[in-house]
């Protein structure tokens, strides 16, 4: 073949490939706007915090708007104890500060959280489950690979704990380095298990469970390693397994995305404003420990 129409080939072929790629705009409505409740409240003797803020159009880029005017109380209905939540610096963060060693109540004891903003009430309900003891916490130093797990150089940490026997347990588990939260796929559990299906009552938490530190961002010599193991409701799993679901939905297999659960209800049957959110109450345990060079 001459070099010319060798030439000529090469040239149509590149213009066919290129007229397959078609830039489709999707046109998304930006939707009504909903009030958005994170009220992830700990039965700890520290401040507690509900953040409000409102929900933008799935392309929006920039802060979310926070929520300011609301009233927001918790109920211990067990206890008939209410604690008002207040939003002193309007940021949308609704606070209560505990007197002393005050907490908000016991194992056992159920919640209702309720919101009323812009002529509207949302209630949601919820149970203090039980915890589990953090036994202990390990570390390793390791060179940096190319495992997702190991981006970086640093040490990296592992903990030790057991599920409650005697009833099916979730949890919520929760690490730090020097206060920041360490954000990982792998932090609920089923007993000791991630799945479901897959709980066994009294096991040891199993890897990838265990692991409390960023692959991007691991531990240096004097840093704080912490773990929470926070008790949620079987309901609570469910919203954190489908957000799960939604966050890391992509690529080859990606599905069509879905509108994640709430348990927030209008207390108005027939009004159409609806609220979005998740409101949990927690029993913790932790431990920490800080990182020392090992020869």
């Amino acid at each position: 073949m001459k070099p010319v129409i060798k030439f000529l080939y090469a040239a149509f072929a590149v213009v066919l490939l290129a007229s397959c790629e078609d830039i489709v705009q999707l046109n998304v409505a930006p939707g009504e706007t909903q009030l958005v409740v994170d009220a992830f409240i700990t039965n700890r003797d520290t401040t507690q915090t509900i953040r409000l803020t409102q929900t933008v159009p799935y392309f929006a880029s920039g802060q979310v708007p926070t929520v300011t005017g609301a009233q927001v109380t918790l109920r211990n209905t067990t206890a008939n104890r209410t604690f008002e939540f207040a939003d002193t610096r309007s940021n949308g963060i609704y606070a209560w500060q505990p007197q002393g060693r005050d907490s908000i109540g016991r194992l056992g004891d159920d919640f209702e959280l309720t919101v009323s903003y812009q002529n509207n009430t949302f209630v949601a309900n919820s149970r203090l489950n039980r915890t589990t003891p953090v036994d202990s916490i390990t570390y390793e130093f390791r060179e940096a690979g190319p495992d997702p797990e190991t981006q970086a150089e640093g040490y990296y940490g592992t903990f030790f704990g057991r599920d409650a026997p005697g009833g099916r347990d979730y949890y919520w588990i929760r690490s730090y380095v020097n206060g920041v939260y360490q954000s990982r796929v792998f932090n609920f559990a089923v007993d000791g298990f991630g799945g479901e299906t897959q709980g066994g009552d009294g096991f040891p938490f199993i890897p990838p469970l265990q692991g409390l530190t960023d692959g991007r961002r691991p531990a240096r010599v004097g840093d704080v390693m912490r773990v929470e193991i926070w008790s949620i409701t079987r309901e609570t799993f469910g919203f954190l397994e489908q957000a799960q679901r939604q966050i890391t939905n992509g690529g080859l297999f990606a599905v069509t995305p879905e509108n994640v659960r709430t348990n927030l209800r209008n207390t108005n049957p027939n009004s159409r404003t609806r609220a979005v959110g998740w409101f949990n109450t927690s029993a913790v345990s932790g431990l920490s420990v800080v990182v020392k060079e090992k020869k």
